[in-house]
């Protein structure tokens, strides 16, 4: 992505290393201007929470051109820590994209200790920059995971424009699990996405919440006959994970037309046993009738699991 190139300010750059008596004895004399810069950035790096006057500038070598300058920047400031946030939180109100974007970023390599900016980046989530909006809930999901609020951020960057925003939404709720419940209804929604990579993973969050997916269970049988492999197996294993919630859909996918989806629900309802003995007699018929050799034997293996 790209950044706008802005430096620390010229005066800062000599800060460190400490300046010598003379000339003839400094080591750095005859450094490059832009060497000496990126000492001084690594020297603000090491002072840890000495460094936090720096900051502002260090924002701005984040947000800069320069891919090296840029690292140590965001280096430098991810060392500082919690000192940083205060500076870090401005920024995110700044009219430059570039030092909002970088902000964000930065916020997300200090973790945990930078929750006091979980409101500053929810703000941010709805930035209408696309790249600041990305980073926002990035770090929202390595700072603040677990709220209400949070969730309900991940949920909106499941409707983003951006297929980048999505599977970054997607995957924070896969590490949430069952927390991140109340994000269900939009990764149903996630479930017709056109990139096949997102639906796999929106099956992959769901199983991780298990029964409180349930109401996922009718859009994830319709994915049993996805032309995407990954998106068949993922939507298999997350109503195999539902559990006694997924009978009603998994019978109903019993009558697809698509025989990969006939044959995963009945592999899918044996297991449950009693819960899905309303499915025994269509069961029955598939396995004495289908016109599918591998359906028939799916559906005989499911009637031998399922009590009459």
């Amino acid at each position: 992505m790209r950044r706008s190139a802005l430096l620390l300010p010229a005066a800062l750059l000599f800060l460190w290393p400490p300046a010598a008596p003379a000339a003839e004895e400094n080591p750095y004399a005859d450094a490059d201007p832009m060497e000496n810069h990126r000492r001084a950035i690594m020297g603000w790096a090491g002072s840890g929470l000495a460094g936090a006057p720096f900051v502002s500038g260090l924002i701005r070598d984040a947000g800069g051109a320069d891919p090296d300058i840029r690292w140590r920047a965001e280096f430098a400031i991810g060392r500082i820590g919690v000192a940083a946030v205060p500076v870090l939180i401005e920024a995110l109100k700044s009219p430059d994209a570039a030092l909002r974007e970088s902000a964000a970023y930065v916020l997300g390599t200090i973790g945990p200790r930078a929750r006091a900016a979980a409101p500053a980046l929810l703000e941010a989530a709805k930035d209408p920059e696309p790249d600041v909006r990305l980073w926002s809930v990035k770090s929202l999901g390595e700072i603040d995971p677990e709220p209400l609020a949070s969730v309900a951020a991940f949920a909106a960057a499941l409707g983003d424009e951006s297929a980048d925003m999505r599977r970054v939404a997607v995957t924070i709720l896969v590490k949430l699990g069952p927390k991140g419940a109340a994000a269900v209804p939009a990764l149903v929604g996630v479930l017709k996405d056109a990139d096949a990579g997102i639906r796999w993973r929106a099956c992959i969050a769901l199983r991780q919440m298990g029964p409180e997916a349930k109401e996922a269970a009718p859009a994830l049988t319709g994915l049993l006959a996805d032309p995407d492999a990954d998106c068949r197996a993922r939507s298999a294993q997350a109503l195999g994970r539902i559990g006694p919630g997924a009978a009603p859909a998994l019978m109903k996918a019993l009558e697809s037309a698509d025989a990969r989806a006939r044959r995963a629900a009945a592999g899918l309802l044996g297991p449950l046993g009693a819960a899905a003995k309303a499915a025994r007699k269509t069961l029955e018929t598939m396995a004495s009738s289908d016109a599918d050799p591998g359906a028939r034997r799916a559906a005989a293996d499911a009637l031998r699991q399922i009590p009459e």
